[in-house]
C-alpha cells in the first residue's frame, strides 16, 4: 500500500497523508492494542410517550444495572486495563415500521426528541401520529488497553542524505530517484518526491508532485503540491460516460434504499414493490435502479404530462398522481415526482413509484378481477400536490383519499408509505444537488445527453444485426383478446405497429394505456442489448410506434386498467419476443394474489419460469419480464396478516421441454385463519406459454380453492379472474406456469434403453457408482412424468429398490416399532421426518411423492390408485422405505439363476401366508412373501447370494410345499403375476414388505400412501464394491 498511497490520495483528492512506521504491521499491533469491546442486547418492547416516559425509565436503569454488573464481570479477565467505560443506547421506531434507530441513552432526557433528531436526519421526514416504539436495549463496556508511549526524535535542520539512487517510472518516464533508510531521518527533516523510503517493513513511493517530512514521533507527512479539483471536458469522453451513468443509477439506488428503510407496508418493505429514476429537466427518463421496468418505462410518461399540466413548478413541491392515461400504470401504483432545480431553474426531476397495498375500490387490495371503471380499481389521484414549497398537505391528501365512491381501507399505512415516497424524492435531491456542485449542471446535463444518445446507438447497432424485412407474431390473452405486432425493420430503424390488436374492452380490465405498451418496448429492447446500460429514452429513438386508437392497447376512454399493467404488460412482452425469435414466452402473468377485509388488504405477485433462449434453459421459480418483486418471507408473512403459508416449491416439469427447456413454475398453498375476500388476476391459464423453434409449450397456470366442508376437503378449480370469499380454514393453492422450451428436443432414452446401459457399467469403482446413479435418477425422471408405469422388477440392476410407507407423523413411532419388531419383512432403509419427501441418505434428488410408478392412495376412507401423491400431500406426513427383494435379483441372475417373471416381463408373486407378524399397537397382520421358481440345483446358492442381502429380506423364509405357510394355490396370487413352476424346480419365498403395506391397512388410520405392490422407489445406493 505505502507504494500506491500518493496515487490513491491523488484520485482521492486527498491533500496531506499520515504514514505511522509501524503502519504494515497495523493488523496485529492494532488487535494487540485495540480497546476490549462487549455488547449485550435486551429486547424490550413498550410505546412510549413524555407523561409515560419516567415509568419506563425505572424499569430500563434496573435492566442497564444488571447488564453492567454482568459485563464488568466479564471485562475481569483482562487484567491490563486501565479504564472501563459503559455505554448504553435505546433502539427505537415508529409503531408498525421495521428499521429500528440506535440512540445514546441519557438518564437526563427523554430520548424522544434525539429519536426525532435521528429520524429527521435520515429519513427526511417524522410521523407524529404514530407512536413511538421502545425495542431494545444495548449496553456497550469499554476496556481501555494502556498504548505505548510514541518515540521522541531528536530533530535535525540538514536535509537527509539518500544511501542509494534507483530509476522509477512516473507518467511517461523514469526519473532518478534517491533511496532513504527511514531509521536515518530525524524529526523535521524534509525532502521532495520522487524519492523512495524503507524500513524492514515498509516501502514508501513518494511521487514527483508530494513533499515528505519527518514528524516527531517518527511518522511521516506527506503533503500534495498539486492536487486540485478535477476538470470535466463538456464533450463526450468514454471513461467519464461510464461514470456518470454510473453517478446516475448510483442515485437512483439510493433513493430506492431510502424508501425502503421508511416504508410500512409489506409491499414496499418486503416485496419491494417500487421504482425509483432519474430524469432531464424534459421529463426524459436518464437511470433508473433496478427495480420494476413496468414502471420505469411507464414514468416518463407521467413526469411529461406534470410539466405540461403544472407549468410554474418550485423548489420543495412534490406532487403524486396515479392516473393510468396520463402516464400511469394503474390505480395503486403512485408516482411522487419532485422537481429539482439549480440557481431558480428548473434542471432535473426525481422520481419514484410505489405500488400501495390497497387504495381503495371494490376489494381489498384494489386489484378487483371483475372490475369495469376506474372507480371500481380505487382513488384517483391527479398530479395532487402533497408537498407545497416544503409544507407537507397531508390534512388535504386524506381527504382525497377518505372521501372517494369505494376510499382507501389502512389510511394511516398508505400516507406512511407517501411520506416514505417524498422522503426517498429528497434524498434524490440532496445527492443531485450534491453532484451539481461538483461537477456543474453543464457537465451533468451534457451527459444526461450522452447517455441517452449511447442508449440509441446500441439499439440502432442492435437492429442491424437482423435481416430487413416485416416480423410478425400474434397472441391472446385467456378471454380472448388479441394482441397483434408487426416489427418492420429496415437498416438501423424499426416501426413497431400493433394492427390488428383487438378493441378496448369495456367489460374487462385488461385495457392498457400506451405508457405501458412503450414500457414493454423500451424494456425488450434494452434487454436484446445484453450490455450494462441504464434503461433511459434513447432506446426508443430508433423506433416509430404505432398503437391504433381504440385498441385495448390505446383505450379513448377511462376504462378499467388494472389488469393492463401487470397481465396485458407480460403478454405485450411476450409479442415483441416472438416476433424477433429471441426467446420462447415467460409465464406470461404475475399472478396476482390479493386478499384483506374492511381493515387491510395485502397484495402480491408469484414467480413462474421463464422461456428457453437459443442459448440456454429457461430460469426456475422467478419473477420475470415487467415485474421484479420479491415474495414476502413467510415469517413476516404469517406474523403481519391472518394466513400462513402451507407449502411453496418448484412446480416440477412445468417448463416446456426442448433442446432448451422452459423454467419451471412454483405451487403455493395459502391457509387461511379468518373469513376473507381473495381476489385473482392471473393468465396463461388457458392458453400456455408458446415455445420456440418447436419446442414444447409450458404447462398452464391453475388456480384451486381448498374448501373445508365438515370432515371432507373438496379442490374446486377456479377461472383465471374471480374473487371468492374463503371462510376459515380454507385455503387456495396457485400453480404458475412454466416457460416454454427452444427447438424440438431430442428424444430421451427410454426406460429399457437406460436399464442396457446400467448394465455395462461394472459398480467397481466410485466414477463407475455415479455414472449408474446418474442414470437411475433419469429412469426416476420418467417415472415422475408418467412415462413408466409398470413394476420395477429388473429395473436399476445393482441398485437397491424400496418398500415405501407414508403416513401421519402422529402414527409414525408407532410404525417405527413395527418395523423393528419385524426386521425381515421390514427392514428399515430410512425414515424420513414430517413433510420431508427427499430420502437424503438413499436417494437425494429423488421425490417420494412422484417417483413411484404406481401409488396405492387412502384418502378420506377411499382406497384407490394414483401415478403422484402431490395433490394429496402435507406437511404432516412422514415416510418410511423398507428394503424389497428386487434388490438381491441382480445378484441371482449374474450367478446363473434365471428369474422367470423378469423374463416374462411380470411382476414378481406374492401371498399372503398364515405366519403371523409381531403386532405393534394398532398395526398388525399376516406375513405376505414373494415366490420364485428356482431350479432344484441352485437352491443352496440362492440362498447363499440372498443371505447377503439383509436389506431384501435376506435369505427364504420357506422352501417347498406351499401349503405348509398356507397358500393353497400358486395359480392364485395376492398380489402381483402368477408364474408356472416347472418339474425341475421348486417354489422359494422370501419375506415381502407388502406385510407392512398389509399392516398399515389393517390399521385403520385415516390416511396414508404406499406404493402399489411391485412398483418400487428406486434408490441410488448400491450395496457393494465388487
Amino acid at each position: 500500500a505505502g507504494q500506491h498511497i500518493c496515487a490513491i490520495a491523488r484520485l482521492l483528492r486527498i491533500p496531506k497523508i499520515i504514514i505511522h512506521p509501524f503502519a504494515s504491521l497495523f493488523s496485529a499491533l492494532g488487535m494487540g492494542l485495540a480497546d476490549v469491546q462487549l455488547h449485550r442486547e435486551y429486547h424490550f418492547q413498550e410505546i412510549i410517550t413524555p407523561s409515560q416516559w419516567k415509568e419506563v425509565q425505572t424499569k430500563i436503569e434496573k435492566i442497564f444495572e444488571d447488564l453492567q454488573k454482568k459485563l464488568d464481570k466479564e471485562l475481569q479477565v483482562y487484567t491490563n486495563l486501565q479504564k472501563k467505560i459503559f455505554q448504553p443506547y435505546l433502539d427505537l421506531r415508529y409503531q408498525g415500521q421495521a428499521t429500528e434507530i440506535t440512540i445514546p441513552y441519557r438518564k437526563d432526557k427523554s430520548p424522544i426528541p434525539l429519536f426525532e433528531e435521528y429520524h429527521k436526519r435520515k429519513f427526511g421526514h417524522l410521523h407524529p401520529a404514530r407512536p413511538i416504539e421502545l425495542v431494545a436495549l444495548r449496553l456497550k463496556a469499554i476496556g481501555k488497553n494502556p498504548l505505548p508511549p510514541l518515540p521522541t526524535l531528536s530533530s535535525s535542520h540538514h536535509a537527509p542524505q539518500p544511501c542509494d539512487y534507483t530509476q522509477i517510472f512516473f507518467v511517461d518516464r523514469f526519473q532518478k530517484s534517491p533511496i532513504f533508510l527511514w531509521e536515518h531521518l530525524r524529526a523535521k527533516q524534509k525532502l521532495q518526491g520522487p524519492a523512495l523510503i524503507l524500513n524492514p517493513h515498509l516501502s514508501i513511493v513518494i511521487e514527483p508532485d508530494f513533499k515528505a517530512e519527518v514528524l516527531e514521533n517518527g511518522s511521516l507527512l506527506l503533503t500534495s503540491t498539486q492536487i486540485s479539483t478535477p476538470s470535466y471536458a463538456p464533450q463526450k469522453d468514454p471513461i467519464q460516460l461510464e461514470i456518470f451513468s454510473k453517478l446516475f443509477s448510483s442515485i437512483a439506488e439510493q433513493m430506492g434504499q431510502s424508501l425502503q428503510q421508511s416504508a410500512f407496508s409489506t409491499n414496499i418493505k418486503e416485496r419491494l414493490d417500487f421504482s425509483c429514476a432519474i430524469f432531464n429537466k424534459k421529463g426524459e427518463l436518464i437511470a433508473n435502479a433496478a427495480h420494476i421496468p413496468v414502471h420505469l418505462g411507464a414514468m416518463e410518461e407521467t413526469v411529461k404530462y406534470l410539466l405540461q399540466t403544472q407549468p410554474h413548478l418550485r423548489p420543495g413541491d412534490t406532487y403524486i398522481t396515479n392516473h393510468p392515461f396520463q402516464g400511469g400504470s394503474h390505480l395503486p401504483d403512485i408516482t411522487a415526482i419532485t422537481p429539482v432545480f439549480h440557481n431558480k431553474k428548473l434542471a432535473f426531476f426525481v422520481a419514484n413509484r410505489g405500488h400501495h397495498a390497497d387504495i381503495g375500490g371494490i376489494v381489498p387490495g384494489s386489484m378487483p378481477a371483475f372490475s369495469t371503471s376506474l372507480q371500481e380499481e380505487g382513488v384517483l389521484i391527479e398530479n395532487f400536490k402533497l408537498i407545497d414549497q416544503g409544507k407537507p398537505r397531508y390534512e388535504a391528501l386524506q381527504q382525497l383519499l377518505t372521501q372517494a365512491p369505494y376510499p382507501v381501507r389502512d389510511l394511516n399505512e398508505r400516507i406512511s408509505d407517501l411520506e416514505a415516497q417524498v422522503s426517498a424524492n429528497t434524498k434524490g435531491v440532496h445527492l443531485l444537488q450534491e453532484a451539481v456542485q461538483k461537477y456543474g449542471e453543464n457537465i451533468l446535463q451534457n451527459y444526461m445527453s450522452y447517455i441517452q444518445e449511447a442508449a440509441e446507438q446500441k439499439v440502432r447497432k442492435l437492429l442491424l444485426t437482423y435481416p430487413n424485412g416485416n416480423y410478425f407474431f400474434e397472441d391472446k390473452m385467456d378471454n380472448g383478446l388479441k394482441i397483434s405486432v408487426h416489427i418492420h425493420i429496415k437498416e438501423d430503424e424499426a416501426i413497431i405497429d400493433f394492427s390488428g390488436t383487438s378493441p378496448q374492452d369495456e367489460h374487462s380490465n385488461l385495457n392498457a394505456n400506451t405508457a405501458i405498451t412503450k414500457a414493454a418496448i423500451l424494456y425488450v429492447f434494452r434487454t436484446l442489448l445484453q450490455e450494462d446500460i441504464p434503461l433511459n429514452s434513447g432506446c426508443l429513438r430508433p423506433l416509430q410506434i404505432h398503437i391504433p386508437l381504440g385498441c385495448f392497447l390505446n383505450p379513448t376512454k377511462e376504462v378499467a386498467v388494472v389488469g393492463g399493467n401487470v397481465e396485458t404488460s407480460q403478454r405485450i412482452c411476450d409479442a415483441l419476443l416472438g416476433a424477433l425469435q429471441a426467446t420462447a414466452a415467460s409465464q406470461g402473468t404475475m399472478n396476482n394474489l390479493s386478499f384483506g377485509n374492511k381493515t387491510f388488504g395485502y397484495y402480491e405477485t408469484i414467480a413462474g419460469g421463464t422461456g428457453a433462449t437459443p442459448r440456454q434453459n429457461g430460469v426456475d421459480a422467478v419473477q420475470s419480464n415487467m415485474t421484479n418483486t420479491r415474495c414476502t418471507d413467510p415469517e413476516i408473512f404469517e406474523s403481519r396478516y391472518p394466513a400462513r403459508i402451507e407449502r411453496i416449491h418448484i412446480r416440477n416439469n412445468s417448463g416446456g421441454q426442448g433442446k432448451y427447456r422452459g423454467g419451471n413454475g412454483i405451487i403455493k398453498r395459502i391457509r387461511f385463519s379468518q373469513s376473507l375476500t381473495v381476489s385473482f388476476l392471473t393468465s396463461r391459464r388457458r392458453i400456455p406459454p408458446y415455445g420456440m423453434q418447436g419446442g414444447e409449450s409450458g404447462k398452464a397456470g391453475l388456480n384451486l380453492w381448498i374448501k373445508q366442508k365438515k370432515s371432507k376437503t373438496i379442490l374446486q378449480p377456479l377461472p383465471p379472474t374471480c374473487t371468492i370469499e374463503v371462510q376459515p380454514q380454507d385455503a387456495i393453492e396457485i400453480h404458475t406456469p412454466g416457460g416454454g422450451g427452444w427447438q424440438s428436443p431430442p428424444p430421451p432414452p427410454s426406460v429399457e434403453e437406460l436399464n442396457q446401459k446400467i448394465e455395462k457399467i461394472p459398480p467397481n469403482s466410485l466414477q463407475n457408482r455415479r455414472k449408474i446413479q446418474k442414470l437411475v435418477h433419469q429412469i426416476r425422471l420418467h417415472i415422475r412424468t408418467n412415462l413408466w408405469q409398470k413394476p420395477t422388477a429388473g429395473l436399476a440392476p445393482n441398485c437397491i429398490q424400496a418398500n415405501l410407507i407414508a403416513i401421519p407423523q402422529v402414527y409414525a413411532n408407532e410404525f417405527l416399532d413395527y418395523c423393528q419388531q419385524n426386521p425381515r419383512p421390514c427392514p428399515l432403509l430410512e425414515w424420513l421426518p414430517a413433510g420431508e419427501f427427499r430420502p437424503h441418505l438413499f436417494a437425494p434428488l429423488g421425490d417420494i411423492r412422484t417417483d413411484v410408478p404406481l401409488y396405492n392412495v387412502h384418502f378420506h376412507h377411499k382406497n384407490f390408485t394414483a401415478p403422484s401423491i402431490l395433490p394429496y400431500w402435507d406437511d404432516s406426513i412422514s415416510t418410511f422405505l423398507l428394503g424389497c427383494s428386487f434388490s438381491f435379483e441382480r445378484a441371482l441372475i449374474q450367478a446363473g439363476i434365471l428369474l422367470r417373471h423378469i423374463q416374462e416381463k411380470k411382476n414378481v408373486a406374492m401371498y399372503i401366508t398364515n405366519i403371523p407378524t409381531q403386532a405393534a399397537g394398532r398395526f398388525k397382520g399376516n406375513l405376505v412373501v414373494s415366490m420364485r421358481p428356482i431350479p432344484k440345483n441352485q437352491v443352496e446358492a440362492a440362498i447363499d447370494i440372498t443371505q447377503k442381502f439383509p436389506f431384501g429380506h435376506g435369505e427364504p423364509i420357506h422352501i417347498g410345499n406351499p401349503k405348509e405357510i398356507g397358500i393353497s394355490n400358486l395359480n392364485q396370487v395376492d398380489f402381483g403375476d402368477a408364474v408356472e413352476v416347472q418339474p425341475d424346480e421348486v417354489p422359494v419365498f422370501w419375506a415381502c414388505g407388502v406385510s407392512a403395506l398389509l399392516a398399515v391397512k389393517n390399521s385403520k388410520i385415516p390416511l396414508y400412501f404406499t406404493h402399489s405392490p411391485g412398483c418400487m422407489f428406486l434408490t441410488d445406493v448400491l450395496p457393494t464394491l465388487e
